[in-house]
């Protein structure tokens, strides 16, 4: 749906109750969506259907993966429905993100990274998803009742966070997924991390280490999904 934000005039596509554009909606948080970088992310992830990436005023969590919801204009007929092919199907939903707001450029492009793992293991296998994760968070539940862990710690260690905190690194590999807010009074965000120094023999040297950060991010990508089988 367009919209047109009564504080600026721009016009934009809305999703939901949105009522201002994004460089107008939640002035003070010092970043907001790259809608050009968030794209490339999903194709590398093997995501088919559109991410929308929003920020919340939450203080509780870092970033939440909503599932999957149906944009405004999406055929509801199910008699419809099953005539539309793959591409019109995808084309009428889209996942839904949110992060938090007060967190800074480079910490919320992390937290994107990390939620669009998990929509990365929703398309693989929604069941697999849904039903594993809920069954590996409730035996980290009875295993910190039962031994005194800290439930954190064991969250961490549940076989679908270790894949997303391992793509959190992507952020530097591949390219960051948030961009500075132009109204927020904030230093601008560097450009990719991809050149990064390093020492040798005392002396700083450049060399860019993107490859040793995505080779790390496969190998805990690979050691997770070994854990899920």
């Amino acid at each position: 749906m367009i919209k047109t934000c009564p504080n600026c005039s721009t016009t934009f596509e809305a999703h939901g109750r949105t009522i201002h554009c994004e460089d107008c909606r939640d002035t003070g948080a010092p970043w907001r969506p790259d809608e050009t970088n968030i794209p490339l992310a999903a194709k590398h992830l093997g995501i088919n259907v559109p991410v929308v990436v929003r920020r919340s005023a939450t203080r509780k969590l870092l970033g939440r993966y909503h599932g999957i919801k149906l944009t405004p204009d999406a055929v509801r007929d199910e008699a419809l429905v099953k005539t539309m092919s793959d591409e019109a199907l995808n084309a009428s939903m889209y996942h839904f993100i949110t992060v938090s707001a007060r967190l800074t450029p480079e910490a919320a492009s992390r937290v994107v990274w990390h939620e669009m793992t998990h929509v990365a293991q929703y398309e693989r296998d929604p069941q697999s998803y849904v039903d594993g994760y809920a069954k590996e968070l409730r035996e980290a539940k009875r295993i910190a009742a039962r031994t005194g862990i800290p439930f954190d710690r064991l969250y961490r260690m549940i076989s679908f966070e270790v894949e997303a905190k391992a793509n959190e690194d992507n952020h530097y590999a591949i390219c960051p997924l948030t961009l500075t807010n132009r109204r927020a009074n904030m230093p601008t965000l560097k450009k990719p991390h991809s050149r990064i120094a390093r020492v040798v023999n005392g002396r700083v040297v450049g060399g860019s280490h993107a490859e040793e950060f995505e080779t790390r991010a496969k190998k805990n990508i690979a050691a997770a999904r070994r854990m899920q089988r």
